[in-house]
């Protein structure tokens, strides 16, 4: 019961997190707002698994289930954000152009490299702490 109530903490920090990003899109600059989308929630779920939490968990597969559920609120934060007139702002106040540069930000967040990119972060972050913590224990 304990390692529920844990989980559904860590989704709602997680739908927080992105709730947050999304609201000051307007004013966020893209070290800002790809720390707050990428690094945050993977973090917070090194630390749910660092506290031995998830080891109460009878099915092995259920113990890796943080990223998943990151990602689908990573996902719904998508869906929310690329219709907004927030982010077409956010993407002309981010997307630089020299003669010897360039930073574009994609106009739609769930291309598959971003699904693929925000799964593997959190499953790595997941899998490292999880080893760090047998290894050290």
């Amino acid at each position: 019961m304990f390692t529920l109530l844990v989980v559904l903490l860590a989704l709602a920090f997680d739908v927080l997190v992105y709730f947050t990003a999304g609201s000051f899109l307007a004013v966020e600059s893209i070290g800002i707002f790809a720390f707050i989308i990428y690094l945050v929630p993977a973090l917070l779920n090194g630390v749910i698994v660092a506290t031995g939490v998830m080891e109460e968990i009878k099915f092995n597969f259920l113990k890796y289930m943080l990223p998943v559920l990151t990602l689908f609120a990573y996902f719904v934060f998508s869906k929310m954000v690329v219709y907004s007139s927030e982010w077409q702002q956010f993407i002309s106040n981010n997307s630089y152009k020299t003669s010897s540069m360039s930073i574009q930000i994609s106009h739609n967040l769930l291309t598959i490299d971003q699904i693929l990119f925000v799964l593997i972060l959190n499953f790595a972050v997941v899998i490292i702490v999880k080893k760090l913590t047998e290894k050290f224990a």
